[in-house]
């Protein structure tokens, strides 16, 4: 795979790294974490925020190529000497704004900082860097602009770009939390929401929610009936770190989360409730891996809901293979409940 363009472009442009500790995050298989190692880096810490591409880079680099790795929900602490942040144009702004900051920070002072867009008339990352530190250098390419600015040994003003709200879910006001990079940021998506109105539990249910988010729809699950059970699954651990705020604030006992990109859980065929709300877009290859895994996770006679406004594609693939397959319209979307065979 080759890398994406924005990668490419700090590769071109970032030459001998030294003998220094450096950070970086990666759109693709992590190819500039490795060129920063060949370059003399000592060490290179690699983030991720999806779980699937953490696991193939992972596999595409040796254990002794000095690059560690890491899917986590914010970059690991310093001090670095060098950092590197490839940025796309249509990526999530405020994304992008909280990872330049906390690239920022973590480096020590002097320390060399890298960001690229594949954007060539770029002025927003520009300008955002200037709030960092007013000497950026610029270069420009075919493709997309690099920039480098120098840590300055002023302290950073860092910025909270969370949310925190609530929610009602019947007679009961939930707390939730959301970052930057968590779908639907700093509200309750309407999806979700159509699952929490139409979903029925019953006291001592173990609930599976897939593509949990910053967990609405599980933590309403969990609230609805006592002695409840709820496993929480994401491919991002941005969204695994909300899910669990909100799990504790609204005082959920009986909870696990998962960071998973091919919905394996523990315990799979002894769920009662699965509840998803899949992504539209890789054409339906998340949806079929979050339909079937889902499916395998219930027990028995247990119920799958799922919300999406493309009911025909799921009725299409899986409406003979499940013993029972209801669907209704709900607000803009539509609701499919498929129930699994009983032994």
């Amino acid at each position: 795979m080759q890398p994406r363009v924005s990668e490419q472009l700090l590769i071109d442009a970032i030459g001998d790294s030294g003998d220094r500790r450096a950070l970086c995050f990666s759109l693709g298989r992590g190819q500039l974490a490795a060129h920063l190692v060949d370059q003399g880096a000592k060490e290179v810490q690699l983030l991720f925020s999806d779980i699937y591409l953490a696991e193939q880079a992972a596999g595409n680099l040796t254990p002794s190529s000095g690059v560690q790795v890491k899917c986590e929900a914010d970059f690991p602490e310093g001090p670095f000497q060098l950092a590197a942040l490839p940025c796309s144009r249509r990526g999530d702004g405020e994304l992008t704004r909280e990872l330049m900051q906390q690239c920022y920070h973590r480096l020590e002072p002097g320390g060399e900082f890298w960001v690229s867009v594949d954007a060539p008339k770029d002025t927003w990352i520009r300008n955002e860097l200037g709030k960092l530190n007013r000497s950026v250098s610029r270069h420009i390419f075919e493709k997309g602009v690099v920039y480098r600015l120098v840590r300055g040994h002023s302290s950073v003003r860092l910025r909270n770009f969370g949310c925190e709200f609530k929610f009602r879910d019947q007679d009961r006001l939930i707390d939730l939390k959301t970052t930057p990079g968590v779908f639907s940021h700093r509200r309750l998506d309407t999806g979700a929401r159509c699952l929490i109105e139409t979903m029925e539990v019953v006291a001592g249910d173990r609930i599976l929610d897939l593509g949990c988010g910053s967990g609405g729809v599980g933590i309403a699950a969990a609230l609805r009936a006592p002695e409840t059970h709820v496993t929480m699954v994401d491919v991002n651990p941005r969204a695994l770190a909300c899910a669990e705020w909100g799990l504790k604030k609204n005082e959920v006992r009986r909870f696990e989360t998962c960071l998973n990109a091919y919905v394996e859980v523990e315990a799979s065929g002894s769920y009662d409730l699965v509840l998803a709300n899949p992504p539209y877009y890789s054409d339906q290859q998340i949806a079929k891996i979050m339909f079937e895994g889902g499916f395998k996770a219930l027990r028995p006679a247990g119920m799958m809901l799922l919300v999406t406004k493309q009911p025909e594609w799921y009725h299409e693939q899986y409406g003979d293979k499940v013993a029972e397959y209801q669907s209704w319209s709900w607000r803009s979307y539509t609701i499919i409940a498929v129930r699994q065979f009983d032994d």
